[in-house]
């Protein structure tokens, strides 16, 4: 995936959430995906070829599964360190250009990192910022109602900045929260 094309974002502090509480989110969360058009989903892998076989649906079944393996281990000993919660990230697969991305952490408990989801849209094609403006804005809001998000942005990926641990009010963007 490149990494100039638009993204949509939400973000939220420290809020820890069981296996369950996660799973219910991107359930939710991958519905709205669905019916804004990003509904083709494929695993990450170590190599491009091996990703495009790794295809995903969303069921209760597959996303605690997808949880589950985004669960934060210690290096020593591998146990789980739950207070960071779970971590994902899955692509469309296809040419860069009109691939999407959608990735995050939910059930951080700590300040290391936010918790959030990312949709990274493609550059062009029909689910493109500029072809797909209105679902993507109404995304945008489901996404920030689902996650109880206190900050939010749909902007070129290149223009997210951080102060002082919030999105930067300098920010070039179609829509803001928070």
């Amino acid at each position: 995936m490149g990494s100039h094309g638009v993204i949509v974002a939400v973000y939220w502090d420290a809020r820890q959430a069981q296996l369950d509480e996660a799973k219910e989110l991107l359930l939710s969360a991958f519905e709205g995906l669905a019916k804004s058009g990003y509904d083709s989903w494929r695993l990450k892998g170590q190599t491009r070829k091996q990703a495009g076989g790794n295809s995903f649906v969303p069921t209760s079944e597959s996303v605690t599964t997808l949880l589950a393996r985004g669960v934060n281990r210690r290096d020593i000993g591998r146990d789980l360190i739950p207070e960071l919660g779970y971590s994902f990230g899955l692509w469309s697969g296809g040419p860069d250009e009109s691939a999407y991305a959608f990735s995050g952490k939910i059930g951080n408990a700590t300040n290391i990192g936010k918790n959030c989801l990312l949709l990274e849209l493609p550059r062009v094609g029909p689910l493109s910022y500029e072809s797909n403006k209105i679902n993507s804005l109404l995304l945008f809001k489901k996404l920030i109602l689902l996650s109880s998000a206190n900050q939010g942005i749909v902007c070129k990926s290149t223009e997210i900045a951080w102060e002082n641990g919030r999105l930067s009010p300098s920010i070039v963007s179609q829509a803001k929260y928070g």
